[in-house]
């Protein structure tokens, strides 16, 4: 059983009252209906961003391309029943303050932001959701939330399957390509394959978002330290969910900008 904390925390480079993590193994399986229910899992994920799991929101993710706004009413929502998380939906945004956004996932691409005093968003980007451009959606919806512009927040892409290890037919990976031609890719021996890092960060920036970070590798190449949909599928190993966590924290003072140049990466 886990007993640790996220693997991954901090604040969002360029938002500083903004704070994320993403969980790994170590914290546990954050899922209430993929593999062995760990009951702790979701209390230690929230609280590694100071917060409980009644502050927290869940989704219902069905990899699409809604995203949904939700605030201090919403709190609570899936925590302890995944049947009461958000329905229908792969995004969430949020400009209440100390209310978490959670994305679940296990090879997908959880994607975090944070407009700086304004908001927080958190997104599941799977293949579908990259195709529907979820990510362009999501930045949209916080902008319109929160009256800033998409070169004012800051993101921070989580641990997802890379195109290394990320193998799908070639009519496939033609298809997604379509929607998001960054997706194209190859895997390490040679076959087609889908980079959705890459694609989200390419659709980040087509939706004006420039301070962007990255946070883990890929969840494939490490199933030891990730949950991986892929790595169970292939190594009959345990299966479950990861998660990110965003939070918009309550009387936090406003910085300074970044120093031009000032690394985005939170490897």
């Amino acid at each position: 059983m886990a007993t640790g904390t996220s693997p991954l925390r901090g604040r969002v480079p360029g938002a500083p009252d903004a704070v994320y993590a993403f969980s790994g193994r170590s914290t546990g399986n954050v899922s209430l209906v993929v593999g062995r229910a760990e009951p702790a899992a979701r209390p230690r994920l929230t609280e590694s961003v100071g917060l409980t799991a009644a502050d927290a929101v869940f989704m219902r993710q069905v990899h699409g391309g809604a995203v949904a706004r939700v605030g201090r009413a919403e709190a609570g929502r899936g925590a302890r029943d995944h049947a009461e998380a958000v329905p229908g939906v792969d995004g969430l945004v949020t400009t209440a303050e100390d209310v978490g956004l959670v994305v679940l996932v296990a090879d997908c691409v959880p994607l975090l932001l944070a407009a700086p005093h304004a908001g927080v968003a958190a997104v599941h980007a799977g293949r579908n959701g990259v195709a529907r451009n979820v990510t362009g959606t999501a930045v949209a919806l916080l902008a319109a939330a929160t009256g800033l512009a998409p070169g004012d927040f800051a993101a921070v892409v989580g641990p997802a399957i890379g195109a290394c290890c990320y193998e799908v037919p070639d009519q496939l990976a033609d298809d997604i390509a379509a929607a998001a031609p960054a997706a194209r890719s190859e895997t390490t021996w040679g076959t087609a394959s889908l980079d959705l890092p890459a694609a989200v960060l390419a659709q980040l920036h087509a939706a004006g978002v420039r301070a962007v970070g990255r946070a883990g590798g890929c969840t494939r190449c490490d199933p030891a330290t990730w949950f991986s949909h892929r790595a169970a599928t292939a190594q009959h190993a345990a299966a479950g969910r990861q998660a990110g966590i965003v939070r918009r924290m309550a009387g936090a003072r406003r910085a300074a900008p970044p120093r031009a140049g000032a690394p985005a990466s939170v490897d």
